[in-house]
């Protein structure tokens, strides 16, 4: 490619859109032929949500490599690989961030990432998404981006203002146990905790003796928040997280 900077994805794009971005038409494919490699192409892509490291498997792998003739290598953020491939100057060739702050902010000031309206490239191989994106680009370059060049884009993005996204974050209780407590109604966060603790009581070790506990918390996701407690908040009210904050999508309110 002409380019060997890197394609930058925002909040967790999807492999699937950024390969959109280099074959996406308007309303017909293209010729893939025209931009498909004769010798397989692999690519790294430098993940802070993955919990896989090597080559994709499965239909997705298989698609991109029949089609595309691209294989994709999975590097996931683990044991300092952001600060060494920041040294290196080399973050991947796509990049999928977990969130926009510090990290993302970085890598925009040091130029680690590529500029998608460089050389008219969005709107060359990525016309639909230049088309009907554009209230996430326009994000992505004068909110979330400090250089205020348009890097990529958040995860999700809707077409339609209609359109709502599945639910994200969700409480997940172990129902044997719950309705082993006899399913009462959850009203509010103290009923939550009401629930864990009869849950915790009514199976207080696991199958090898282990005390099992009414919560697990891990903090590689913690950011601006500790994410535990934040997707709590967001499950149950429905506020999402921006910047150093909840946003409520009903009342335009930021907590």
């Amino acid at each position: 490619m002409k380019h060997s900077k890197i394609l930058s994805a925002v909040f967790g794009l999807t492999l699937f859109a950024s390969a959109a971005l280099s074959a996406a038409a308007p309303k017909t494919e293209g010729n893939i032929k025209k931009i498909r490699p004769k010798k397989t192409v692999t690519l790294d892509v430098y993940t802070q949500l993955a919990n896989y490291s090597g080559l994709q498997t499965g239909w997705f792998a298989d698609v991109m490599l029949e089609k595309f003739n691209v294989k994709l290598n999975i590097i996931p953020e683990t044991g300092g690989a952001y600060q060494t491939r920041m040294e290196a100057g080399n973050l991947g060739d796509i990049v999928v961030w977990g969130d926009n702050t510090d990290k993302y902010g970085q890598a925009c000031k040091k130029g680690m990432l590529l500029d998608w309206e460089a050389d008219k490239l969005l709107a060359t191989w990525g016309p639909y998404i230049n088309a009907n994106m554009k209230m996430a680009l326009q994000k992505n370059k004068f909110m979330d981006s400090p250089d205020k060049k348009l890097h990529g884009f958040g995860h999700s993005v809707s077409t339609s203002a209609k359109d709502i996204e599945g639910f994200f974050y969700t409480w997940d209780l172990r129902f044997d146990l719950y309705e082993k407590i006899g399913k009462p109604e959850v009203k509010d966060l103290y009923d939550l905790i009401d629930v864990l603790v009869k849950m915790k009581e009514a199976c207080p070790t696991d199958d090898n003796g282990n005390p099992t506990y009414g919560v697990s918390l891990f903090n590689d996701w913690d950011g601006n928040m500790v994410m535990y407690v934040k997707s709590l908040a967001t499950a149950y009210f429905g506020y999402d997280e921006f910047d150093f904050g909840l946003y409520d999508p009903d009342t335009g309110k930021f907590h």
